[in-house]
């Protein structure tokens, strides 16, 4: 016995103790050891009574029925303590203005004041808009309301199930993102109610009574009282219907569009608190206000608008008035207001010799491509030119066309033949030099199209770049470096002139070699014995060409900075736009002209890179055609087309669009002036068409 109990532990006995079936394997009488410890563990379960004892059983109910009515209490609060919901929803969804036009007035209590980007609007609040004015309003996280002039609404509810305005007179257009479940929003106007949970839509009440509701987008449920019963409609994207009285008028078509809901984005509380203003008052009044490239607004006297932290630029049109174009580079939660003072124009008499010009401007069609397999390929990308004849590319095909404005041939390649082209046709005495994506050279003679040779090449030229001549050499840029072929013999050199990453188009000035990257930040400047002579480093890399005015060297990049370099790669000067230059460099001997990605055409004085004046040419730009887009500048006279199908024409002196030409219905991809007052428009359609000023 002595012996197990010294080899057993404590905790081996105390289970055995427990548990009577295992006295057994216990061998004899047990020890001291034994009964002291099953007399301590008899005292410890005295001093602790079971869990579910009839002692505890009334404690643990107690505490049970308390949990349960703290849990419906806060199920069921806000419907308990009304105030408690009012403080709550005002605590966490609070209306607050976008952005305002002239006079907007709020209402609360007894008390009308102007409304500003400052004040918060609260539940109960009644908003007025003057006859010019309108403004956004953000209800909660979820609808975004648009007041047009002389509307009349008021903030019924605003909490996060259910939000609810009420509109007496007036015109709204309602934006409400996907609501989360069990939550709606609701426009009420005497007897109708507008229920919705995501969609777009426009509601107008008149001086007469009339109700009008038109879905942008989405689905509303329209309720109505008709004929002493209430009566619900589920209005779809397209439709609309009018209601006045018994008299029920419905459309299966109503006259909305995208511009309808400009600037319509619902920003979050995190968005909501780093938001920049701006408020400007303008002299004289009634003019268009331009954003970041959106639609116009009109503007009476005064407007406000929240912003994204960053850079903007505003313009402000009035007819009879100078453009005037400012930019602001906000940081968050800045405050930033300035007054507008517009200049009448100047109303000098043009020269009769100038006015005839403007008036003969003519075109026509001379050419359309058509490729069977991919309209995509359609796209006339670029021309180029002698003095007997103008060229034209597509991806697949090769235009020719002479000095009377006729097409002479042309020839078609593509993926059949595995030969497309990305690279604009140089053509060198009587033949045509043309760069495909097979890593060959085609050689063709100008005047019947025939192919004379192929030259195979390490790599293609791309982006509409093209290669530059100097006496009987031609400079070709492939992906590694600047290679050179002989004009007499049609040799490639084996290797490059200098290695460089990418080059744009090189440009030749006296035994120099100009070239920038398109993949990197470098632009770089060779001797023509390929020796590096010095290399600057633009902040970002940039798809434009370098371009020398006066023996300065100008470049842009992907920033919106344009670099004014010496001839011996020194900053100059240096000027930050708005948004990217995308587009080729293009200019005279005292301005130089650029697009920039957010649609502007700027014109920029050479000497001191001061910006003259900028011009809206696209409200909707397609980036990837303005990498093959640079403005036509001949003598003081610009020339650029539009995504819409127009040519505009711009006096670089003056800085006035002298005339805008509707020459195509489809978007312009390039110009070129090709003979005397001749000049021919590519489409993104593949027309060719010839502009004459007689």
């Amino acid at each position: 016995m002595k012996k197990w109990i010294k080899n057993i532990s404590d905790k081996e006995i105390e289970f055995i103790l427990r548990h009577p079936h295992e006295w057994k394997k216990v061998p004899g009488k047990l020890d001291d050891k034994a009964q002291d410890m099953i007399r301590k563990l008899r005292e410890k379960e005295e001093r602790q009574p079971p869990l579910f004892s009839r002692h505890t059983i009334p404690a643990f109910a107690g505490i049970f029925t308390f949990i349960v009515f703290l849990a419906i209490f806060f199920i069921n609060i806000k419907q308990i303590v009304p105030w408690f919901q009012q403080e709550t929803d005002k605590e966490h969804v609070r209306p607050y203005m976008l952005y305002f036009t002239d006079t907007i007035t709020r209402t609360r209590g007894n008390e009308r004041k102007p409304l500003t980007l400052k004040d918060t609007l609260e539940q109960g609040d009644k908003i007025r808009t003057g006859d010019n004015s309108s403004c956004h309003i953000q209800l909660g996280d979820y609808s975004l309301v648009r007041l047009e002039g002389n509307t009349e609404c008021a903030i019924s509810r605003v909490q996060p199930e259910k939000t609810e305005l009420e509109l007496f007179i007036g015109k709204i257009f309602v934006h409400v993102e996907k609501l989360p479940h069990d939550s709606y929003m609701a426009i009420v106007i005497h007897d109708i109610s507008i229920t919705v949970m995501g969609t777009r839509f426009i509601v107008d009440r008149s001086s007469d009574g009339t109700t009008m509701v038109c879905v942008y987008q989405g689905t509303v449920q329209v309720e109505y009282p008709f004929k002493g019963k209430q009566k619900k409609e589920m209005m779809t994207q397209g439709k609309s219907i009018s209601i006045n009285g018994n008299t029920i008028v419905k459309e299966t078509s109503c006259k909305t569009g995208k511009n309808d809901f400009q600037y319509f984005q619902i920003k979050s509380e995190k968005d909501r608190n780093s938001l920049a203003q701006v408020n400007f008052s303008i002299t004289p009044g009634s003019t268009l206000l331009t954003i970041d490239n959106n639609d116009p607004i009109p503007v009476d006297k005064k407007a406000g608008f929240t912003l994204e932290p960053g850079k903007h630029g505003i313009t402000v049109t009035k007819e009879g008035y100078t453009p005037y174009t400012f930019y602001v580079d906000l940081e968050q939660g800045e405050e930033y207001a300035t007054e507008i003072n517009l200049k009448q124009e100047k109303t000098e008499e043009k020269t009769p010799e100038k006015e005839s010009s403007l008036k003969n401007w003519t075109w026509r069609t001379i050419y359309t491509y058509t490729n069977k397999d991919n309209s995509g390929y359609n796209n006339i990308s670029g021309f180029t030119h002698n003095k007997d004849y103008a060229v034209a590319y597509t991806q697949t095909s090769i235009i020719c066309i002479n000095k009377k404005g006729m097409v002479v041939w042309d020839k078609t390649y593509g993926v059949h033949v595995n030969i497309l082209f990305q690279s604009l046709p140089r053509l060198l005495d009587k033949r045509i030099f043309l760069s495909s994506l097979n890593n060959q050279i085609l050689v063709l003679d100008s005047e019947t199209g025939e192919e004379l040779e192929r030259i195979h090449t390490r790599s293609s030229i791309i982006y509409n770049y093209t290669m530059s001549r100097d006496q009987n050499l031609v400079y070709i840029p492939f992906s590694d470096g600047l290679y050179t072929c002989s004009l007499q013999e049609n040799i490639l050199d084996s290797k490059p002139l200098f290695l460089f990453n990418s080059p744009t188009i090189p440009v030749l000035t006296q035994n120099r070699i100009i070239v920038s990257s398109f993949l990197s930040k470098e632009v770089a400047c060779f001797n023509k014995n390929g020796n590096h002579l010095w290399t600057f480093m633009r902040d970002r890399r940039g798809y434009s060409s370098p371009l020398i005015i006066n023996e300065n060297i100008f470049i842009g990049d992907k920033d919106g900075v344009v670099y004014s370099l010496s001839p011996e790669g020194v900053v100059q000067k240096r000027l930050t736009l708005q948004r990217g230059i995308t587009s080729g460099l293009a200019g005279n001997n005292t301005s130089l002209l650029c697009l920039s990605d957010n649609g502007l055409l700027y014109n920029i004085r050479s000497d001191d890179l001061e910006v003259k004046a900028s011009f809206l040419i696209d409200h909707t730009p397609d980036i990837p055609l303005y990498i093959f887009k640079a403005p036509l500048v001949k003598g003081n006279r610009a020339l650029i087309g539009t995504e819409k199908g127009s040519i505009i024409i711009i006096d670089i002196e003056e800085n006035t669009i002298e005339k805008e030409l509707a020459v195509s219905s489809f978007p312009v991809s390039c110009t070129i002036h090709s003979f005397g007052d001749h000049y021919l428009i590519g489409t993104k359609s593949g027309e060719i068409i010839l502009l004459e000023n007689n």
